[in-house]
């Protein structure tokens, strides 16, 4: 248990530090969605569109990276929905950012576990008392066959099989975290500017 418990949590401690280096996709954005001018827009937030400058289908910019509460035109009196909306957002940057995270750590380990399955196939067709080598920077150590193929099915079969489950898991509760704020900052841009702000994922 202690050698299993070990090998766990130095996986994890890889994965994690892969996961640390993973490149984003590209980032969602708000735009802004009705004509600015005519009576497809209520006259009051056609002037209030006026006065910002803004335009049909322009886009406010990313809800990860920027404060897009302080680009919106809130009309006198939506201080409090300001507020909510701004809380929701801070919370959806810090809930999308976990997301890639584990979903990085989630691909990370399902390739080790097929690189290491592969191995452990190799290694299972050698015969008994053929040499083996791991790769250690640009040398190779004689290793003991039968310790490594325990030690490659303990961490194929095992660790790395809970790493996977557990991701997975945590990767569904996130996925759910984001749509659930998605839906919250939509209603509250709905509710002030009556659907005349829409995001675009």
């Amino acid at each position: 248990n202690i050698v299993r418990n070990l090998s766990r949590a130095l996986m994890q401690l890889l994965l994690l530090s892969a996961a640390a280096s993973y490149a984003p996709p590209p980032l969602s954005c708000m735009i802004l969605r009705g004509g600015s001018q005519g009576s497809v827009i209520d006259p009051e937030y056609s002037e209030i569109l006026r006065k910002g400058s803004l335009h049909a289908s322009q886009s406010m910019g990313s809800i990860e990276t920027e404060d897009i509460g302080d680009k919106l035109p809130w009309p006198e009196g939506s201080e409090s929905k300001k507020e909510s909306f701004q809380q929701y957002q801070a919370q959806y940057k810090e809930a999308k950012y976990q997301f890639r995270q584990m979903k990085s750590k989630l691909q990370i380990a399902e390739h080790q576990q097929k690189v290491q399955k592969i191995t452990l196939k190799g290694l299972k067709s050698l015969e008994p008392k053929a040499d083996v080598y791991l790769p250690i920077g640009r040398m190779f150590v004689w290793a003991d066959q039968v310790g490594l193929t325990k030690g490659l099915e303990e961490s194929a079969e095992k660790v790395l099989e809970e790493i996977i489950c557990e991701a997975q898991a945590e990767l569904e509760t996130l996925q759910g975290r984001v749509k659930s704020l998605e839906v919250k900052m939509q209603d509250v841009l709905n509710h002030v500017f009556r659907g005349r702000f829409q995001l675009f994922m």
